[in-house]
């Protein structure tokens, strides 16, 4: 017999341990050590896990992983400014309104107070004029 991969290719590369596979046992499948890296060949029928090929894309899903990871991050790094530039304004506008508020109300107390003071001075005037 011949071992060979699931989807019947040859073996291109193998690692076996000392002695293995032995005689008779390349019916068998293969187990691969976790400890030392050696194959060994053991009956199918055996209950272990299993080695599956994946395909290059594993490489392409990892880019496109780290792509998204940085379209995210400029994105919120955009919101982030454009949200600091709306409360940053928002905060000047309304500086600005209060201080135009504040010189109004200053000018009418001004303008009000002459006034009152002009009544009163002609109120004396008037009483003095008699």
């Amino acid at each position: 017999g011949q071992l060979l991969w699931q989807d019947n290719r040859a073996l291109d590369f193998t690692n076996w341990a000392a002695g293995q596979p032995s005689e008779g046992q390349l019916e068998h499948c293969v187990q691969l050590s976790a400890a030392s890296g050696y194959w060994s060949s053991l009956p199918c029928s055996s209950q272990k896990g299993f080695i599956c090929k994946k395909p290059n894309s594993a490489k392409k899903d990892e880019a496109h992983r780290h792509m998204n990871v940085w379209i995210v991050l400029t994105l919120l790094l955009i919101i982030s400014l454009g949200m600091g530039f709306m409360i940053y304004f928002l905060i000047k506008v309304k500086t600005q309104r209060e201080a135009e508020g504040e010189e109004k109300q200053s000018s009418n107390v001004l303008t009000g107070g002459d006034a009152e003071d002009d009544a009163t001075h002609e109120g004396k005037n008037e009483q003095s004029v008699v």
